[in-house]
C-alpha cells in the first residue's frame, strides 16, 4: 500500500513537473517565430492613390526574402512574408495591424506606411513588442525614440531643409519668393511646418500655400494660384501621381519656375511619366538612384533579374531601394540576434549598428539606444528628361541647420 501511494505521488509529481515545463515553454514562445520559420508583415498601398510608389516596395520585399530563403534562410529559419494592401487608408491600416499581429501572428512589421497610422499603432506596438520600420518618414514617430520603432534614413524634415539649403546656397537665391504645395493631410502639414521653419532660418517668406490631393489628375487651379503669387521657387511635398499633374499643369500654363520636390515624388518614375513637363524639376531623396553603379544596387539588380526577369523598367524607383534596404537591415538584425530571436534581442542588435552599409543604397545607418533614426543624409537629383530618369547632382548630404 505504501509502495502504491509512493508511486501515485511520483506520478503526480511527474505530471506537475511536465505541466510546469509546458507552461514555461509556452511562456517563452515568440510570436511568429518557430524552429524553422519567421513571419514578417508588410503593409503597403498596392491599389490606392500612392500605389505607383508602393508596388515597387512589394516586389522588392518578395524578391529579397525569396533570395534569403533560397540561401537557407536566417540561422536556419525561412522567412514567411505576409503582404497587405491598406489602400492608403488609416482605418484599414489599423485593421491590418490587428490582423497581422493577432491572427497571422507576425514577428515584426516592415513599412506601416502612413505616419498617422504609425502614430496610432505605436502604443500597441510597444505593448505587443512589434519591431517595425516606417515608409512615412515623419520624424515624430522615432523622436524621441520608441523602443520597437526604427527609421533607416533621413526624415521629411531633413528633406525640406535640404531643399532650402540647395536653393539658398547652391543656387544662391537672393531673397526669393517661395511657394509650397502639398496634400492637406498629416504628410503635407508636417512638410509645411518645416518649410516655415526653414524660411524663417533664411529670413524669407512663403508667399503661397496650395493643396493638391493624393491621386489628383489635374492641378490647373493650383498652378493658376501659384502664378498669381509669383514665386521664384515652389517646394512640392507631394507624391508621384499628383506631382505629375502639377508638372503637366506648369507646362500647360507656361509656368517655368523651378519645382523643388521632396522624396515622395523624387523618383525616376516621375520623370518617365511627366516627360518634358519635368524639365524644371529638382528633388531630394534619402535613397540612391536605381541607375547608380554601387555594390548594393548591382547585387539588388542581379537578384531582381533572377526572380522578376524583364520587369526592371516597371519597378525602377527609389522606393524599390527603400524596401530592399529596410528588409536588409531587419534581416541583418535577425541574424545577429541568433537562435534566441525575440523582439528585445532584435532591438539590441539594431542598436549596435554603427555606419551599417547597404552598399550605398542609402547613407550608412547608425542606431543607438538613444536614437532610432538611422541618419539624416540625402542626395539631390535633377530630372534628365531625355533619358527619362533622375540624375544625381550631389553626394550624401546633411541639412546645414
Amino acid at each position: 500500500m505504501k509502495k502504491k501511494d509512493f508511486m501515485s505521488k511520483v506520478a503526480l509529481f511527474a505530471l506537475v513537473f511536465i505541466f510546469s515545463l509546458s507552461i514555461s515553454a509556452y511562456g517563452e514562445d515568440v510570436r511568429g517565430v518557430t524552429s524553422d520559420k519567421i513571419k514578417i508583415g508588410f503593409i503597403l498601398d498596392m491599389t490606392g492613390p500612392t500605389a505607383d510608389t508602393q508596388l515597387p516596395c512589394a516586389e522588392a520585399a518578395r524578391n529579397f526574402f525569396r533570395h534569403i530563403n533560397d540561401q537557407g534562410g536566417i540561422n536556419g529559419r525561412k522567412i514567411k512574408l505576409r503582404l497587405e494592401d491598406d489602400r492608403y487608408s488609416i482605418p484599414i491600416d489599423i485593421a491590418l495591424f490587428k490582423k497581422l499581429i493577432f491572427k497571422d501572428k507576425v514577428f515584426s512589421l516592415i513599412m506601416a506606411i502612413q505616419a498617422s497610422s504609425a502614430a496610432a499603432m505605436l502604443p500597441h506596438m510597444e505593448k505587443q513588442k512589434v519591431v517595425g520600420t516606417i515608409l512615412g518618414l515623419t520624424e515624430r514617430i522615432v523622436v524621441p525614440p520608441r523602443r520597437y520603432m526604427f527609421m533607416p534614413v533621413a526624415s521629411y524634415k531633413d528633406h525640406v531643409k535640404l531643399l532650402f539649403d540647395y536653393m539658398m546656397k547652391d543656387l544662391q537665391a537672393k531673397n526669393p519668393r517661395v511657394a509650397y504645395i502639398a496634400p492637406d493631410n498629416e504628410y503635407g502639414k508636417t512638410g509645411y511646418a518645416v518649410a516655415q521653419m526653414s524660411a524663417e532660418h533664411y529670413g524669407i517668406k512663403i508667399v503661397d500655400r496650395e493643396y493638391l490631393s493624393p491621386g489628383a489628375m489635374d492641378a490647373t487651379s493650383q498652378v493658376l494660384n501659384l502664378k498669381r503669387a509669383k514665386p521664384d521657387y515652389v517646394i512640392s511635398h507631394n507624391y508621384v501621381g499628383n506631382s505629375v499633374a502639377l508638372l503637366r499643369g506648369t507646362m500647360k500654363m507656361k509656368f517655368t519656375v523651378p519645382i523643388l520636390g521632396t522624396s515622395g515624388s523624387c523618383t525616376d518614375d516621375l520623370v518617365r511619366i511627366a516627360g518634358k513637363a519635368a524639365r524644371n524639376y529638382t528633388g531630394t531623396h534619402p535613397f540612391n538612384s536605381w541607375y547608380s553603379d554601387t555594390p548594393g544596387i548591382r547585387k539588388m539588380m542581379k537578384i531582381h533579374k533572377k526572380y522578376s526577369p524583364g520587369t526592371e523598367n516597371k519597378y525602377r524607383t527609389q522606393y524599390h531601394l527603400f524596401a530592399w534596404a529596410s528588409a536588409g537591415t531587419f534581416a541583418e538584425a535577425i541574424r545577429m540576434a541568433g537562435k534566441d530571436l525575440n523582439p528585445d534581442s532584435m532591438v539590441s542588435a539594431l542598436e549596435t549598428f554603427r555606419g551599417f552599409s547597404t552598399g550605398d543604397l542609402c547613407a550608412p545607418i547608425t542606431y543607438t539606444p538613444d536614437s532610432h533614426k538611422g541618419g539624416n543624409s540625402s542626395m539631390i537629383f535633377k530630372a534628365d528628361v531625355e533619358r527619362g530618369r533622375l540624375l544625381s547632382i550631389s553626394g550624401w548630404r546633411k541639412p546645414g541647420f
